[in-house]
């Protein structure tokens, strides 16, 4: 996003002798072994996140898809933020075939952000709705994942089950890329109110 930010008039706003402006997952995979036990909800059990030495990768969907990956142990850690966000949309079923088809037809190419995001979730659904020639009611993501929700719309069920479906399929991707056995942690504003699709 272009937000104007000045270094140099926030260090000296805040009285600072350094600063650093860091990636918001860099900083959220930075945290990840602070956190305390109950902090967060297990969706598939796996490895102890805080003493571990292997990579951790920290991902989610909000205003775009953001992703860092925590290397090393506490006294040796090193983030490495991405921009994972900006790699190739891959389908992997018929439905996300026909929706990547559609995206192509809008620009190319197509990265994942554009459908695994806030603004993501509304273009699936939208996406869905001219594929199956209906005329959308939803304008913004949040009404989206309420209607599915509360299971009042079916496109609204399908572009919430597709989105979740996408975001466990590029984490898997992400953590065989970059070797998480330490685990996967998904963060974002988007996630803790569709946590029933998850």
């Amino acid at each position: 996003l272009p937000w104007p930010v000045s270094m140099l008039e926030l260090k000296q706003t805040l009285g600072l002798t350094e600063l650093q402006v860091v990636n918001d997952f860099a900083a959220l995979a930075a945290a990840v072994r602070w956190l305390p036990a109950d902090a967060g909800r297990v969706l598939l059990q796996g490895a102890d996140l805080r003493p571990s030495r292997q990579p951790v990768l920290v991902l989610g969907p909000g205003t775009g898809l953001g992703c860092a990956v925590l290397l090393g142990d506490a006294a040796h850690e090193c983030v490495l933020p991405t921009e994972a966000g900006q790699m190739a949309f891959a389908a992997g079923t018929q439905r996300e075939l026909q929706i990547l088809g559609h995206r192509l037809h809008q620009q190319e190419p197509v990265i994942i952000d554009e459908v695994l995001s806030g603004p993501g979730l509304l273009r699936l659904y939208r996406n869905l709705a001219e594929l199956d020639r209906v005329t959308p009611v939803f304008g913004q993501p949040m009404e989206v994942s309420r209607a599915a929700l509360a299971g009042s719309d079916a496109l609204a069920v399908e572009a919430l089950d597709i989105f979740c479906g996408l975001l466990g399929s590029f984490s898997a991707d992400l953590a065989i890329l970059f070797g998480a056995t330490g685990g996967v942690c998904l963060a974002g504003g988007i996630l803790p109110g569709i946590e029933p699709f998850l």
